[in-house]
């Protein structure tokens, strides 16, 4: 039986709901048997890991229309279980507005109003970003949905030598930023600057009739899940991202050495029909992901920076928390870089595909104009941007890290006039 996937748009189709059930059913199968045997076993492991930050990806399209008639027997389960999954949302949300409410508290509180607004703020653009990825966990799925129906197009590729590359990523980042901030943990107990801090809050605390021990219990657990849980989401969909890419990446390859080594007309229509979906791939992929990409690069600019500084000019560090220091900046770093490079080699390989397929018209000069007009269809200008504002090349690594020591030697010199 032919395969056909239906899509629903708009007015122009309507179809009942036992069958979209049904359609949906099949599609979310037919991904998941596939993702054994090829690299999309890697995005449904990363949504399973964001399963346990709050984000649930999984089986969207089957809550969107309900539940089969043939599986009313599981209906309680699946009940039950999404009960469990909407609690744990609402659970990791609360910890995650708490977090806001403590940085307040600790701007009303403690005497350095600067660091305190400076952290409030970079806790502010954390929090925007794991809500764009919650608002975005159907079109991360979509996203894979749309790349795997192009990738099975093509032949399967090798990819053995690459299997295991999504655990040592993930393992990396997590091990780089968890060092980071146990050590920073071990070196705020034995500081001079903690304990006064600790005395003052105490002062304070006692005015409002608070127990200062279980607030700063409270206030540390709340640290640990929010830090936790905003690291998992940075490299998660860093990872999906760059993952993305390589996937694109692949599909453009093999499509440009498709084009050189057909010279068959029916071949070359087909090829272009391919090439213009995943245009449109690129199109959609760029206009739901410009935005966390571009606080995700945010974030790991002001991380870098704000390592970069401390270790460069404040030389009263202890041993830990320089170490602390350390972990983080190479978390950041890594980030960025991996991000930037992986976007700006997707792009290069578009352009290089797009300059060969506005050739193809003059190597079929008795049929110009009908290759014409295919390309006209399916022809367009798409890239990889930083919200639909910056496209993402390599030259944005150099940019990124001049304008950090510029800032950098600009601070430093203002810190030593004061």
């Amino acid at each position: 039986m032919r395969e056909q996937p239906i899509q629903k748009r708009g007015n122009n189709l309507t179809l009942p709901k036992d069958i979209e059930v049904e359609i949906s059913e099949k599609s979310t199968t037919g991904i998941r048997c596939y993702s054994k045997y090829s690299p999309m076993k890697e995005f449904f492991t990363i949504f399973k890991i964001l399963q346990l930050t709050g984000i649930n990806t999984d089986d969207i399209s089957n809550r969107k229309y309900g539940i089969s008639l043939r599986k009313m027997p599981a209906r309680n389960t699946e009940h039950k279980t999404f009960s469990c999954r909407k609690a744990y949302e609402y659970f990791i949300f609360t910890v995650v507005c708490t977090k806001i409410f403590w940085n307040i508290l600790w701007i009303w509180l403690l005497p350095d109003k600067l660091n305190e607004l400076t952290h409030c703020f970079l806790v502010i653009i954390s929090l925007l970003f794991y809500v764009s990825i919650y608002r975005r966990r159907q079109v991360l799925f979509r996203i894979t949905e749309n790349i795997i129906r192009i990738y099975r197009k093509l032949p399967h590729r090798n990819i053995k030598r690459k299997k295991y590359l999504f655990i040592i990523s993930f393992a990396f980042f997590e091990m780089t930023a968890m060092a980071a901030g146990a050590m920073l943990v071990y070196a705020e107990k034995n500081t001079s600057k903690t304990q006064t801090i600790a005395s003052k809050l105490k002062f304070s605390m006692n005015s409002l009739s608070f127990d200062v021990y279980f607030c700063f219990l409270l206030a540390r657990c709340i640290e640990l899940l929010f830090y936790v849980i905003t690291v998992a989401v940075f490299s998660l969909f860093n990872l999906y991202y760059c993952f993305t890419c390589r996937l694109v990446r692949d599909i453009n390859q093999k499509l440009l050495n498709k084009f050189k080594t057909n010279c068959f007309l029916q071949d070359v229509e087909n090829l272009i029909d391919m090439y213009g979906d995943m245009e449109n791939f690129m199109s959609y992929m760029d206009e739901e992901l410009s935005f966390p990409a571009f606080l995700l690069v945010m974030l790991n600019m002001c991380g870098l920076f704000w390592g970069c500084y401390k270790i460069t000019y404040l030389t009263s560090m202890g041993n830990y928390y320089f170490i602390s220091t350390v972990f983080s900046t190479i978390f950041h770093f890594s980030l960025l870089l991996l991000l930037i490079i992986s976007a700006s080699i997707t792009n290069e390989l578009t352009t290089k595909m797009r300059h060969f397929v506005r050739r193809l018209p003059y190597l079929f000069p008795t049929r110009h104009e009908k290759i014409k007009f295919k390309l006209k269809q399916n022809m367009m200008q798409n890239y990889l941007t930083l919200w639909s504002v910056y496209v993402i090349d390599k030259s944005l690594a150099i940019a990124s890290f001049g304008t950090l020591l510029t800032y950098g030697f600009l601070i430093g010199s203002l810190r030593k006039d004061t």
